[in-house]
Parts: C-alpha cells; structure tokens; sequence
C-alpha cells in the first residue's frame, strides 16, 4: 500500500530508513547519453518548457523530468518506435521498497501508446505497483508527467521516427 509523502526531505529519509528502502538510481548502460540540465523544474508540467530530444543515428532516446512538489526528482528515457514507447528506463532521486518494483514500473510503460494523456499514464503505473510496494517522495503522477515531458519535447521538434 503507498503511504503519503513525507512533507520534508529529512521525514522521507527517516521513513525510507525505517522500510529499508534506497535511493533508486540509474544504472549506466552504452546507450545512455549525457544530457544538460537546466534549472530545477517548478511543480506543474503544464508551464514549464519540456527537456529536447536526444537524437542518436536514426533513432530518437527521449527523456523527461517532472519534480514532485515538497519530493523528489523522477526522469524518464524512452525510444518510440511504431507509436509505442521502448527501452523505457526510469531513474531519479526517489525511494521505492523493494526494489525489485522498479521492473514493474518500466514494465508498466513498455509498449505503451503515445496517445495516451498523462492520467491515463498514471494510472497504469498505479495499477502496475505492488500492493506491498512503498514509492516515497513521488507518484505515479509524476511518471506520467515525466513521459509526457519527454513527448511533448519530441512533438515540439517535429521528429517523427517512430
């Protein structure tokens, strides 16, 4: 069951202690491509300018950010391929117990339609999360803030690869 996020970093850090949870990080492959950041993001997707596409060759590697409000950072890489969403790898500064949940947030997202509205995103990652799986300092809101950042950024460049 997802318990409320802790208002400061300190109360997440002592909560995510107490469930053993860790930070959960990127694990570096050959396909990740640095990106520049710029400033921290505000707390609405809706009035912020979505992070650019990085192109590679003929493919497209997609990444999205979101802040969730008074939490923590969640980013998003992706590929389209046939209007479908593919090598979907989440990262950011966030705690999830197990672990072993991140899977099946990915797993979520894979093969997802580009279509989809940001609820509609979040609502399959809800219902992909284990019930005994805590996400502590974001939401699968914004997971789905973040992949639509990413498309958003993509639609803006007119890049149509997919």
């Amino acid at each position: 069951m997802l318990r409320p996020v802790a208002d400061s970093g300190a109360a997440m850090e002592k909560q995510a202690a107490r469930v053993g949870a860790r930070r959960c990080r990127a694990r570096p492959t050959n396909r990740d491509v640095p990106v520049a950041r710029g400033a921290p993001q505000a707390a609405t997707p809706t009035n912020e300018e979505p992070f650019a596409t990085i192109s590679e060759g003929n493919q497209s590697r997609m990444h999205g950010e979101y802040k969730t409000p008074n939490g923590k950072l969640i980013a998003v890489d992706f590929e389209v391929e046939n209007d479908k969403l593919k090598d979907v790898m989440i990262s950011g500064d966030f705690f999830l117990y197990p672990e072993e949940a991140l899977t099946d947030l990915t797993d979520a997202l894979e093969g997802l339609a580009v279509e989809l509205s940001e609820s509609e995103i979040s609502e399959r990652v809800r219902m992909a999360l284990p019930r005994d799986a805590e996400l502590l300092g974001s939401s699968p809101e914004a997971i789905g803030a973040a992949v639509r950042r990413a498309l958003a950024a993509d639609e803006e460049t007119g890049d149509d690869d997919g």
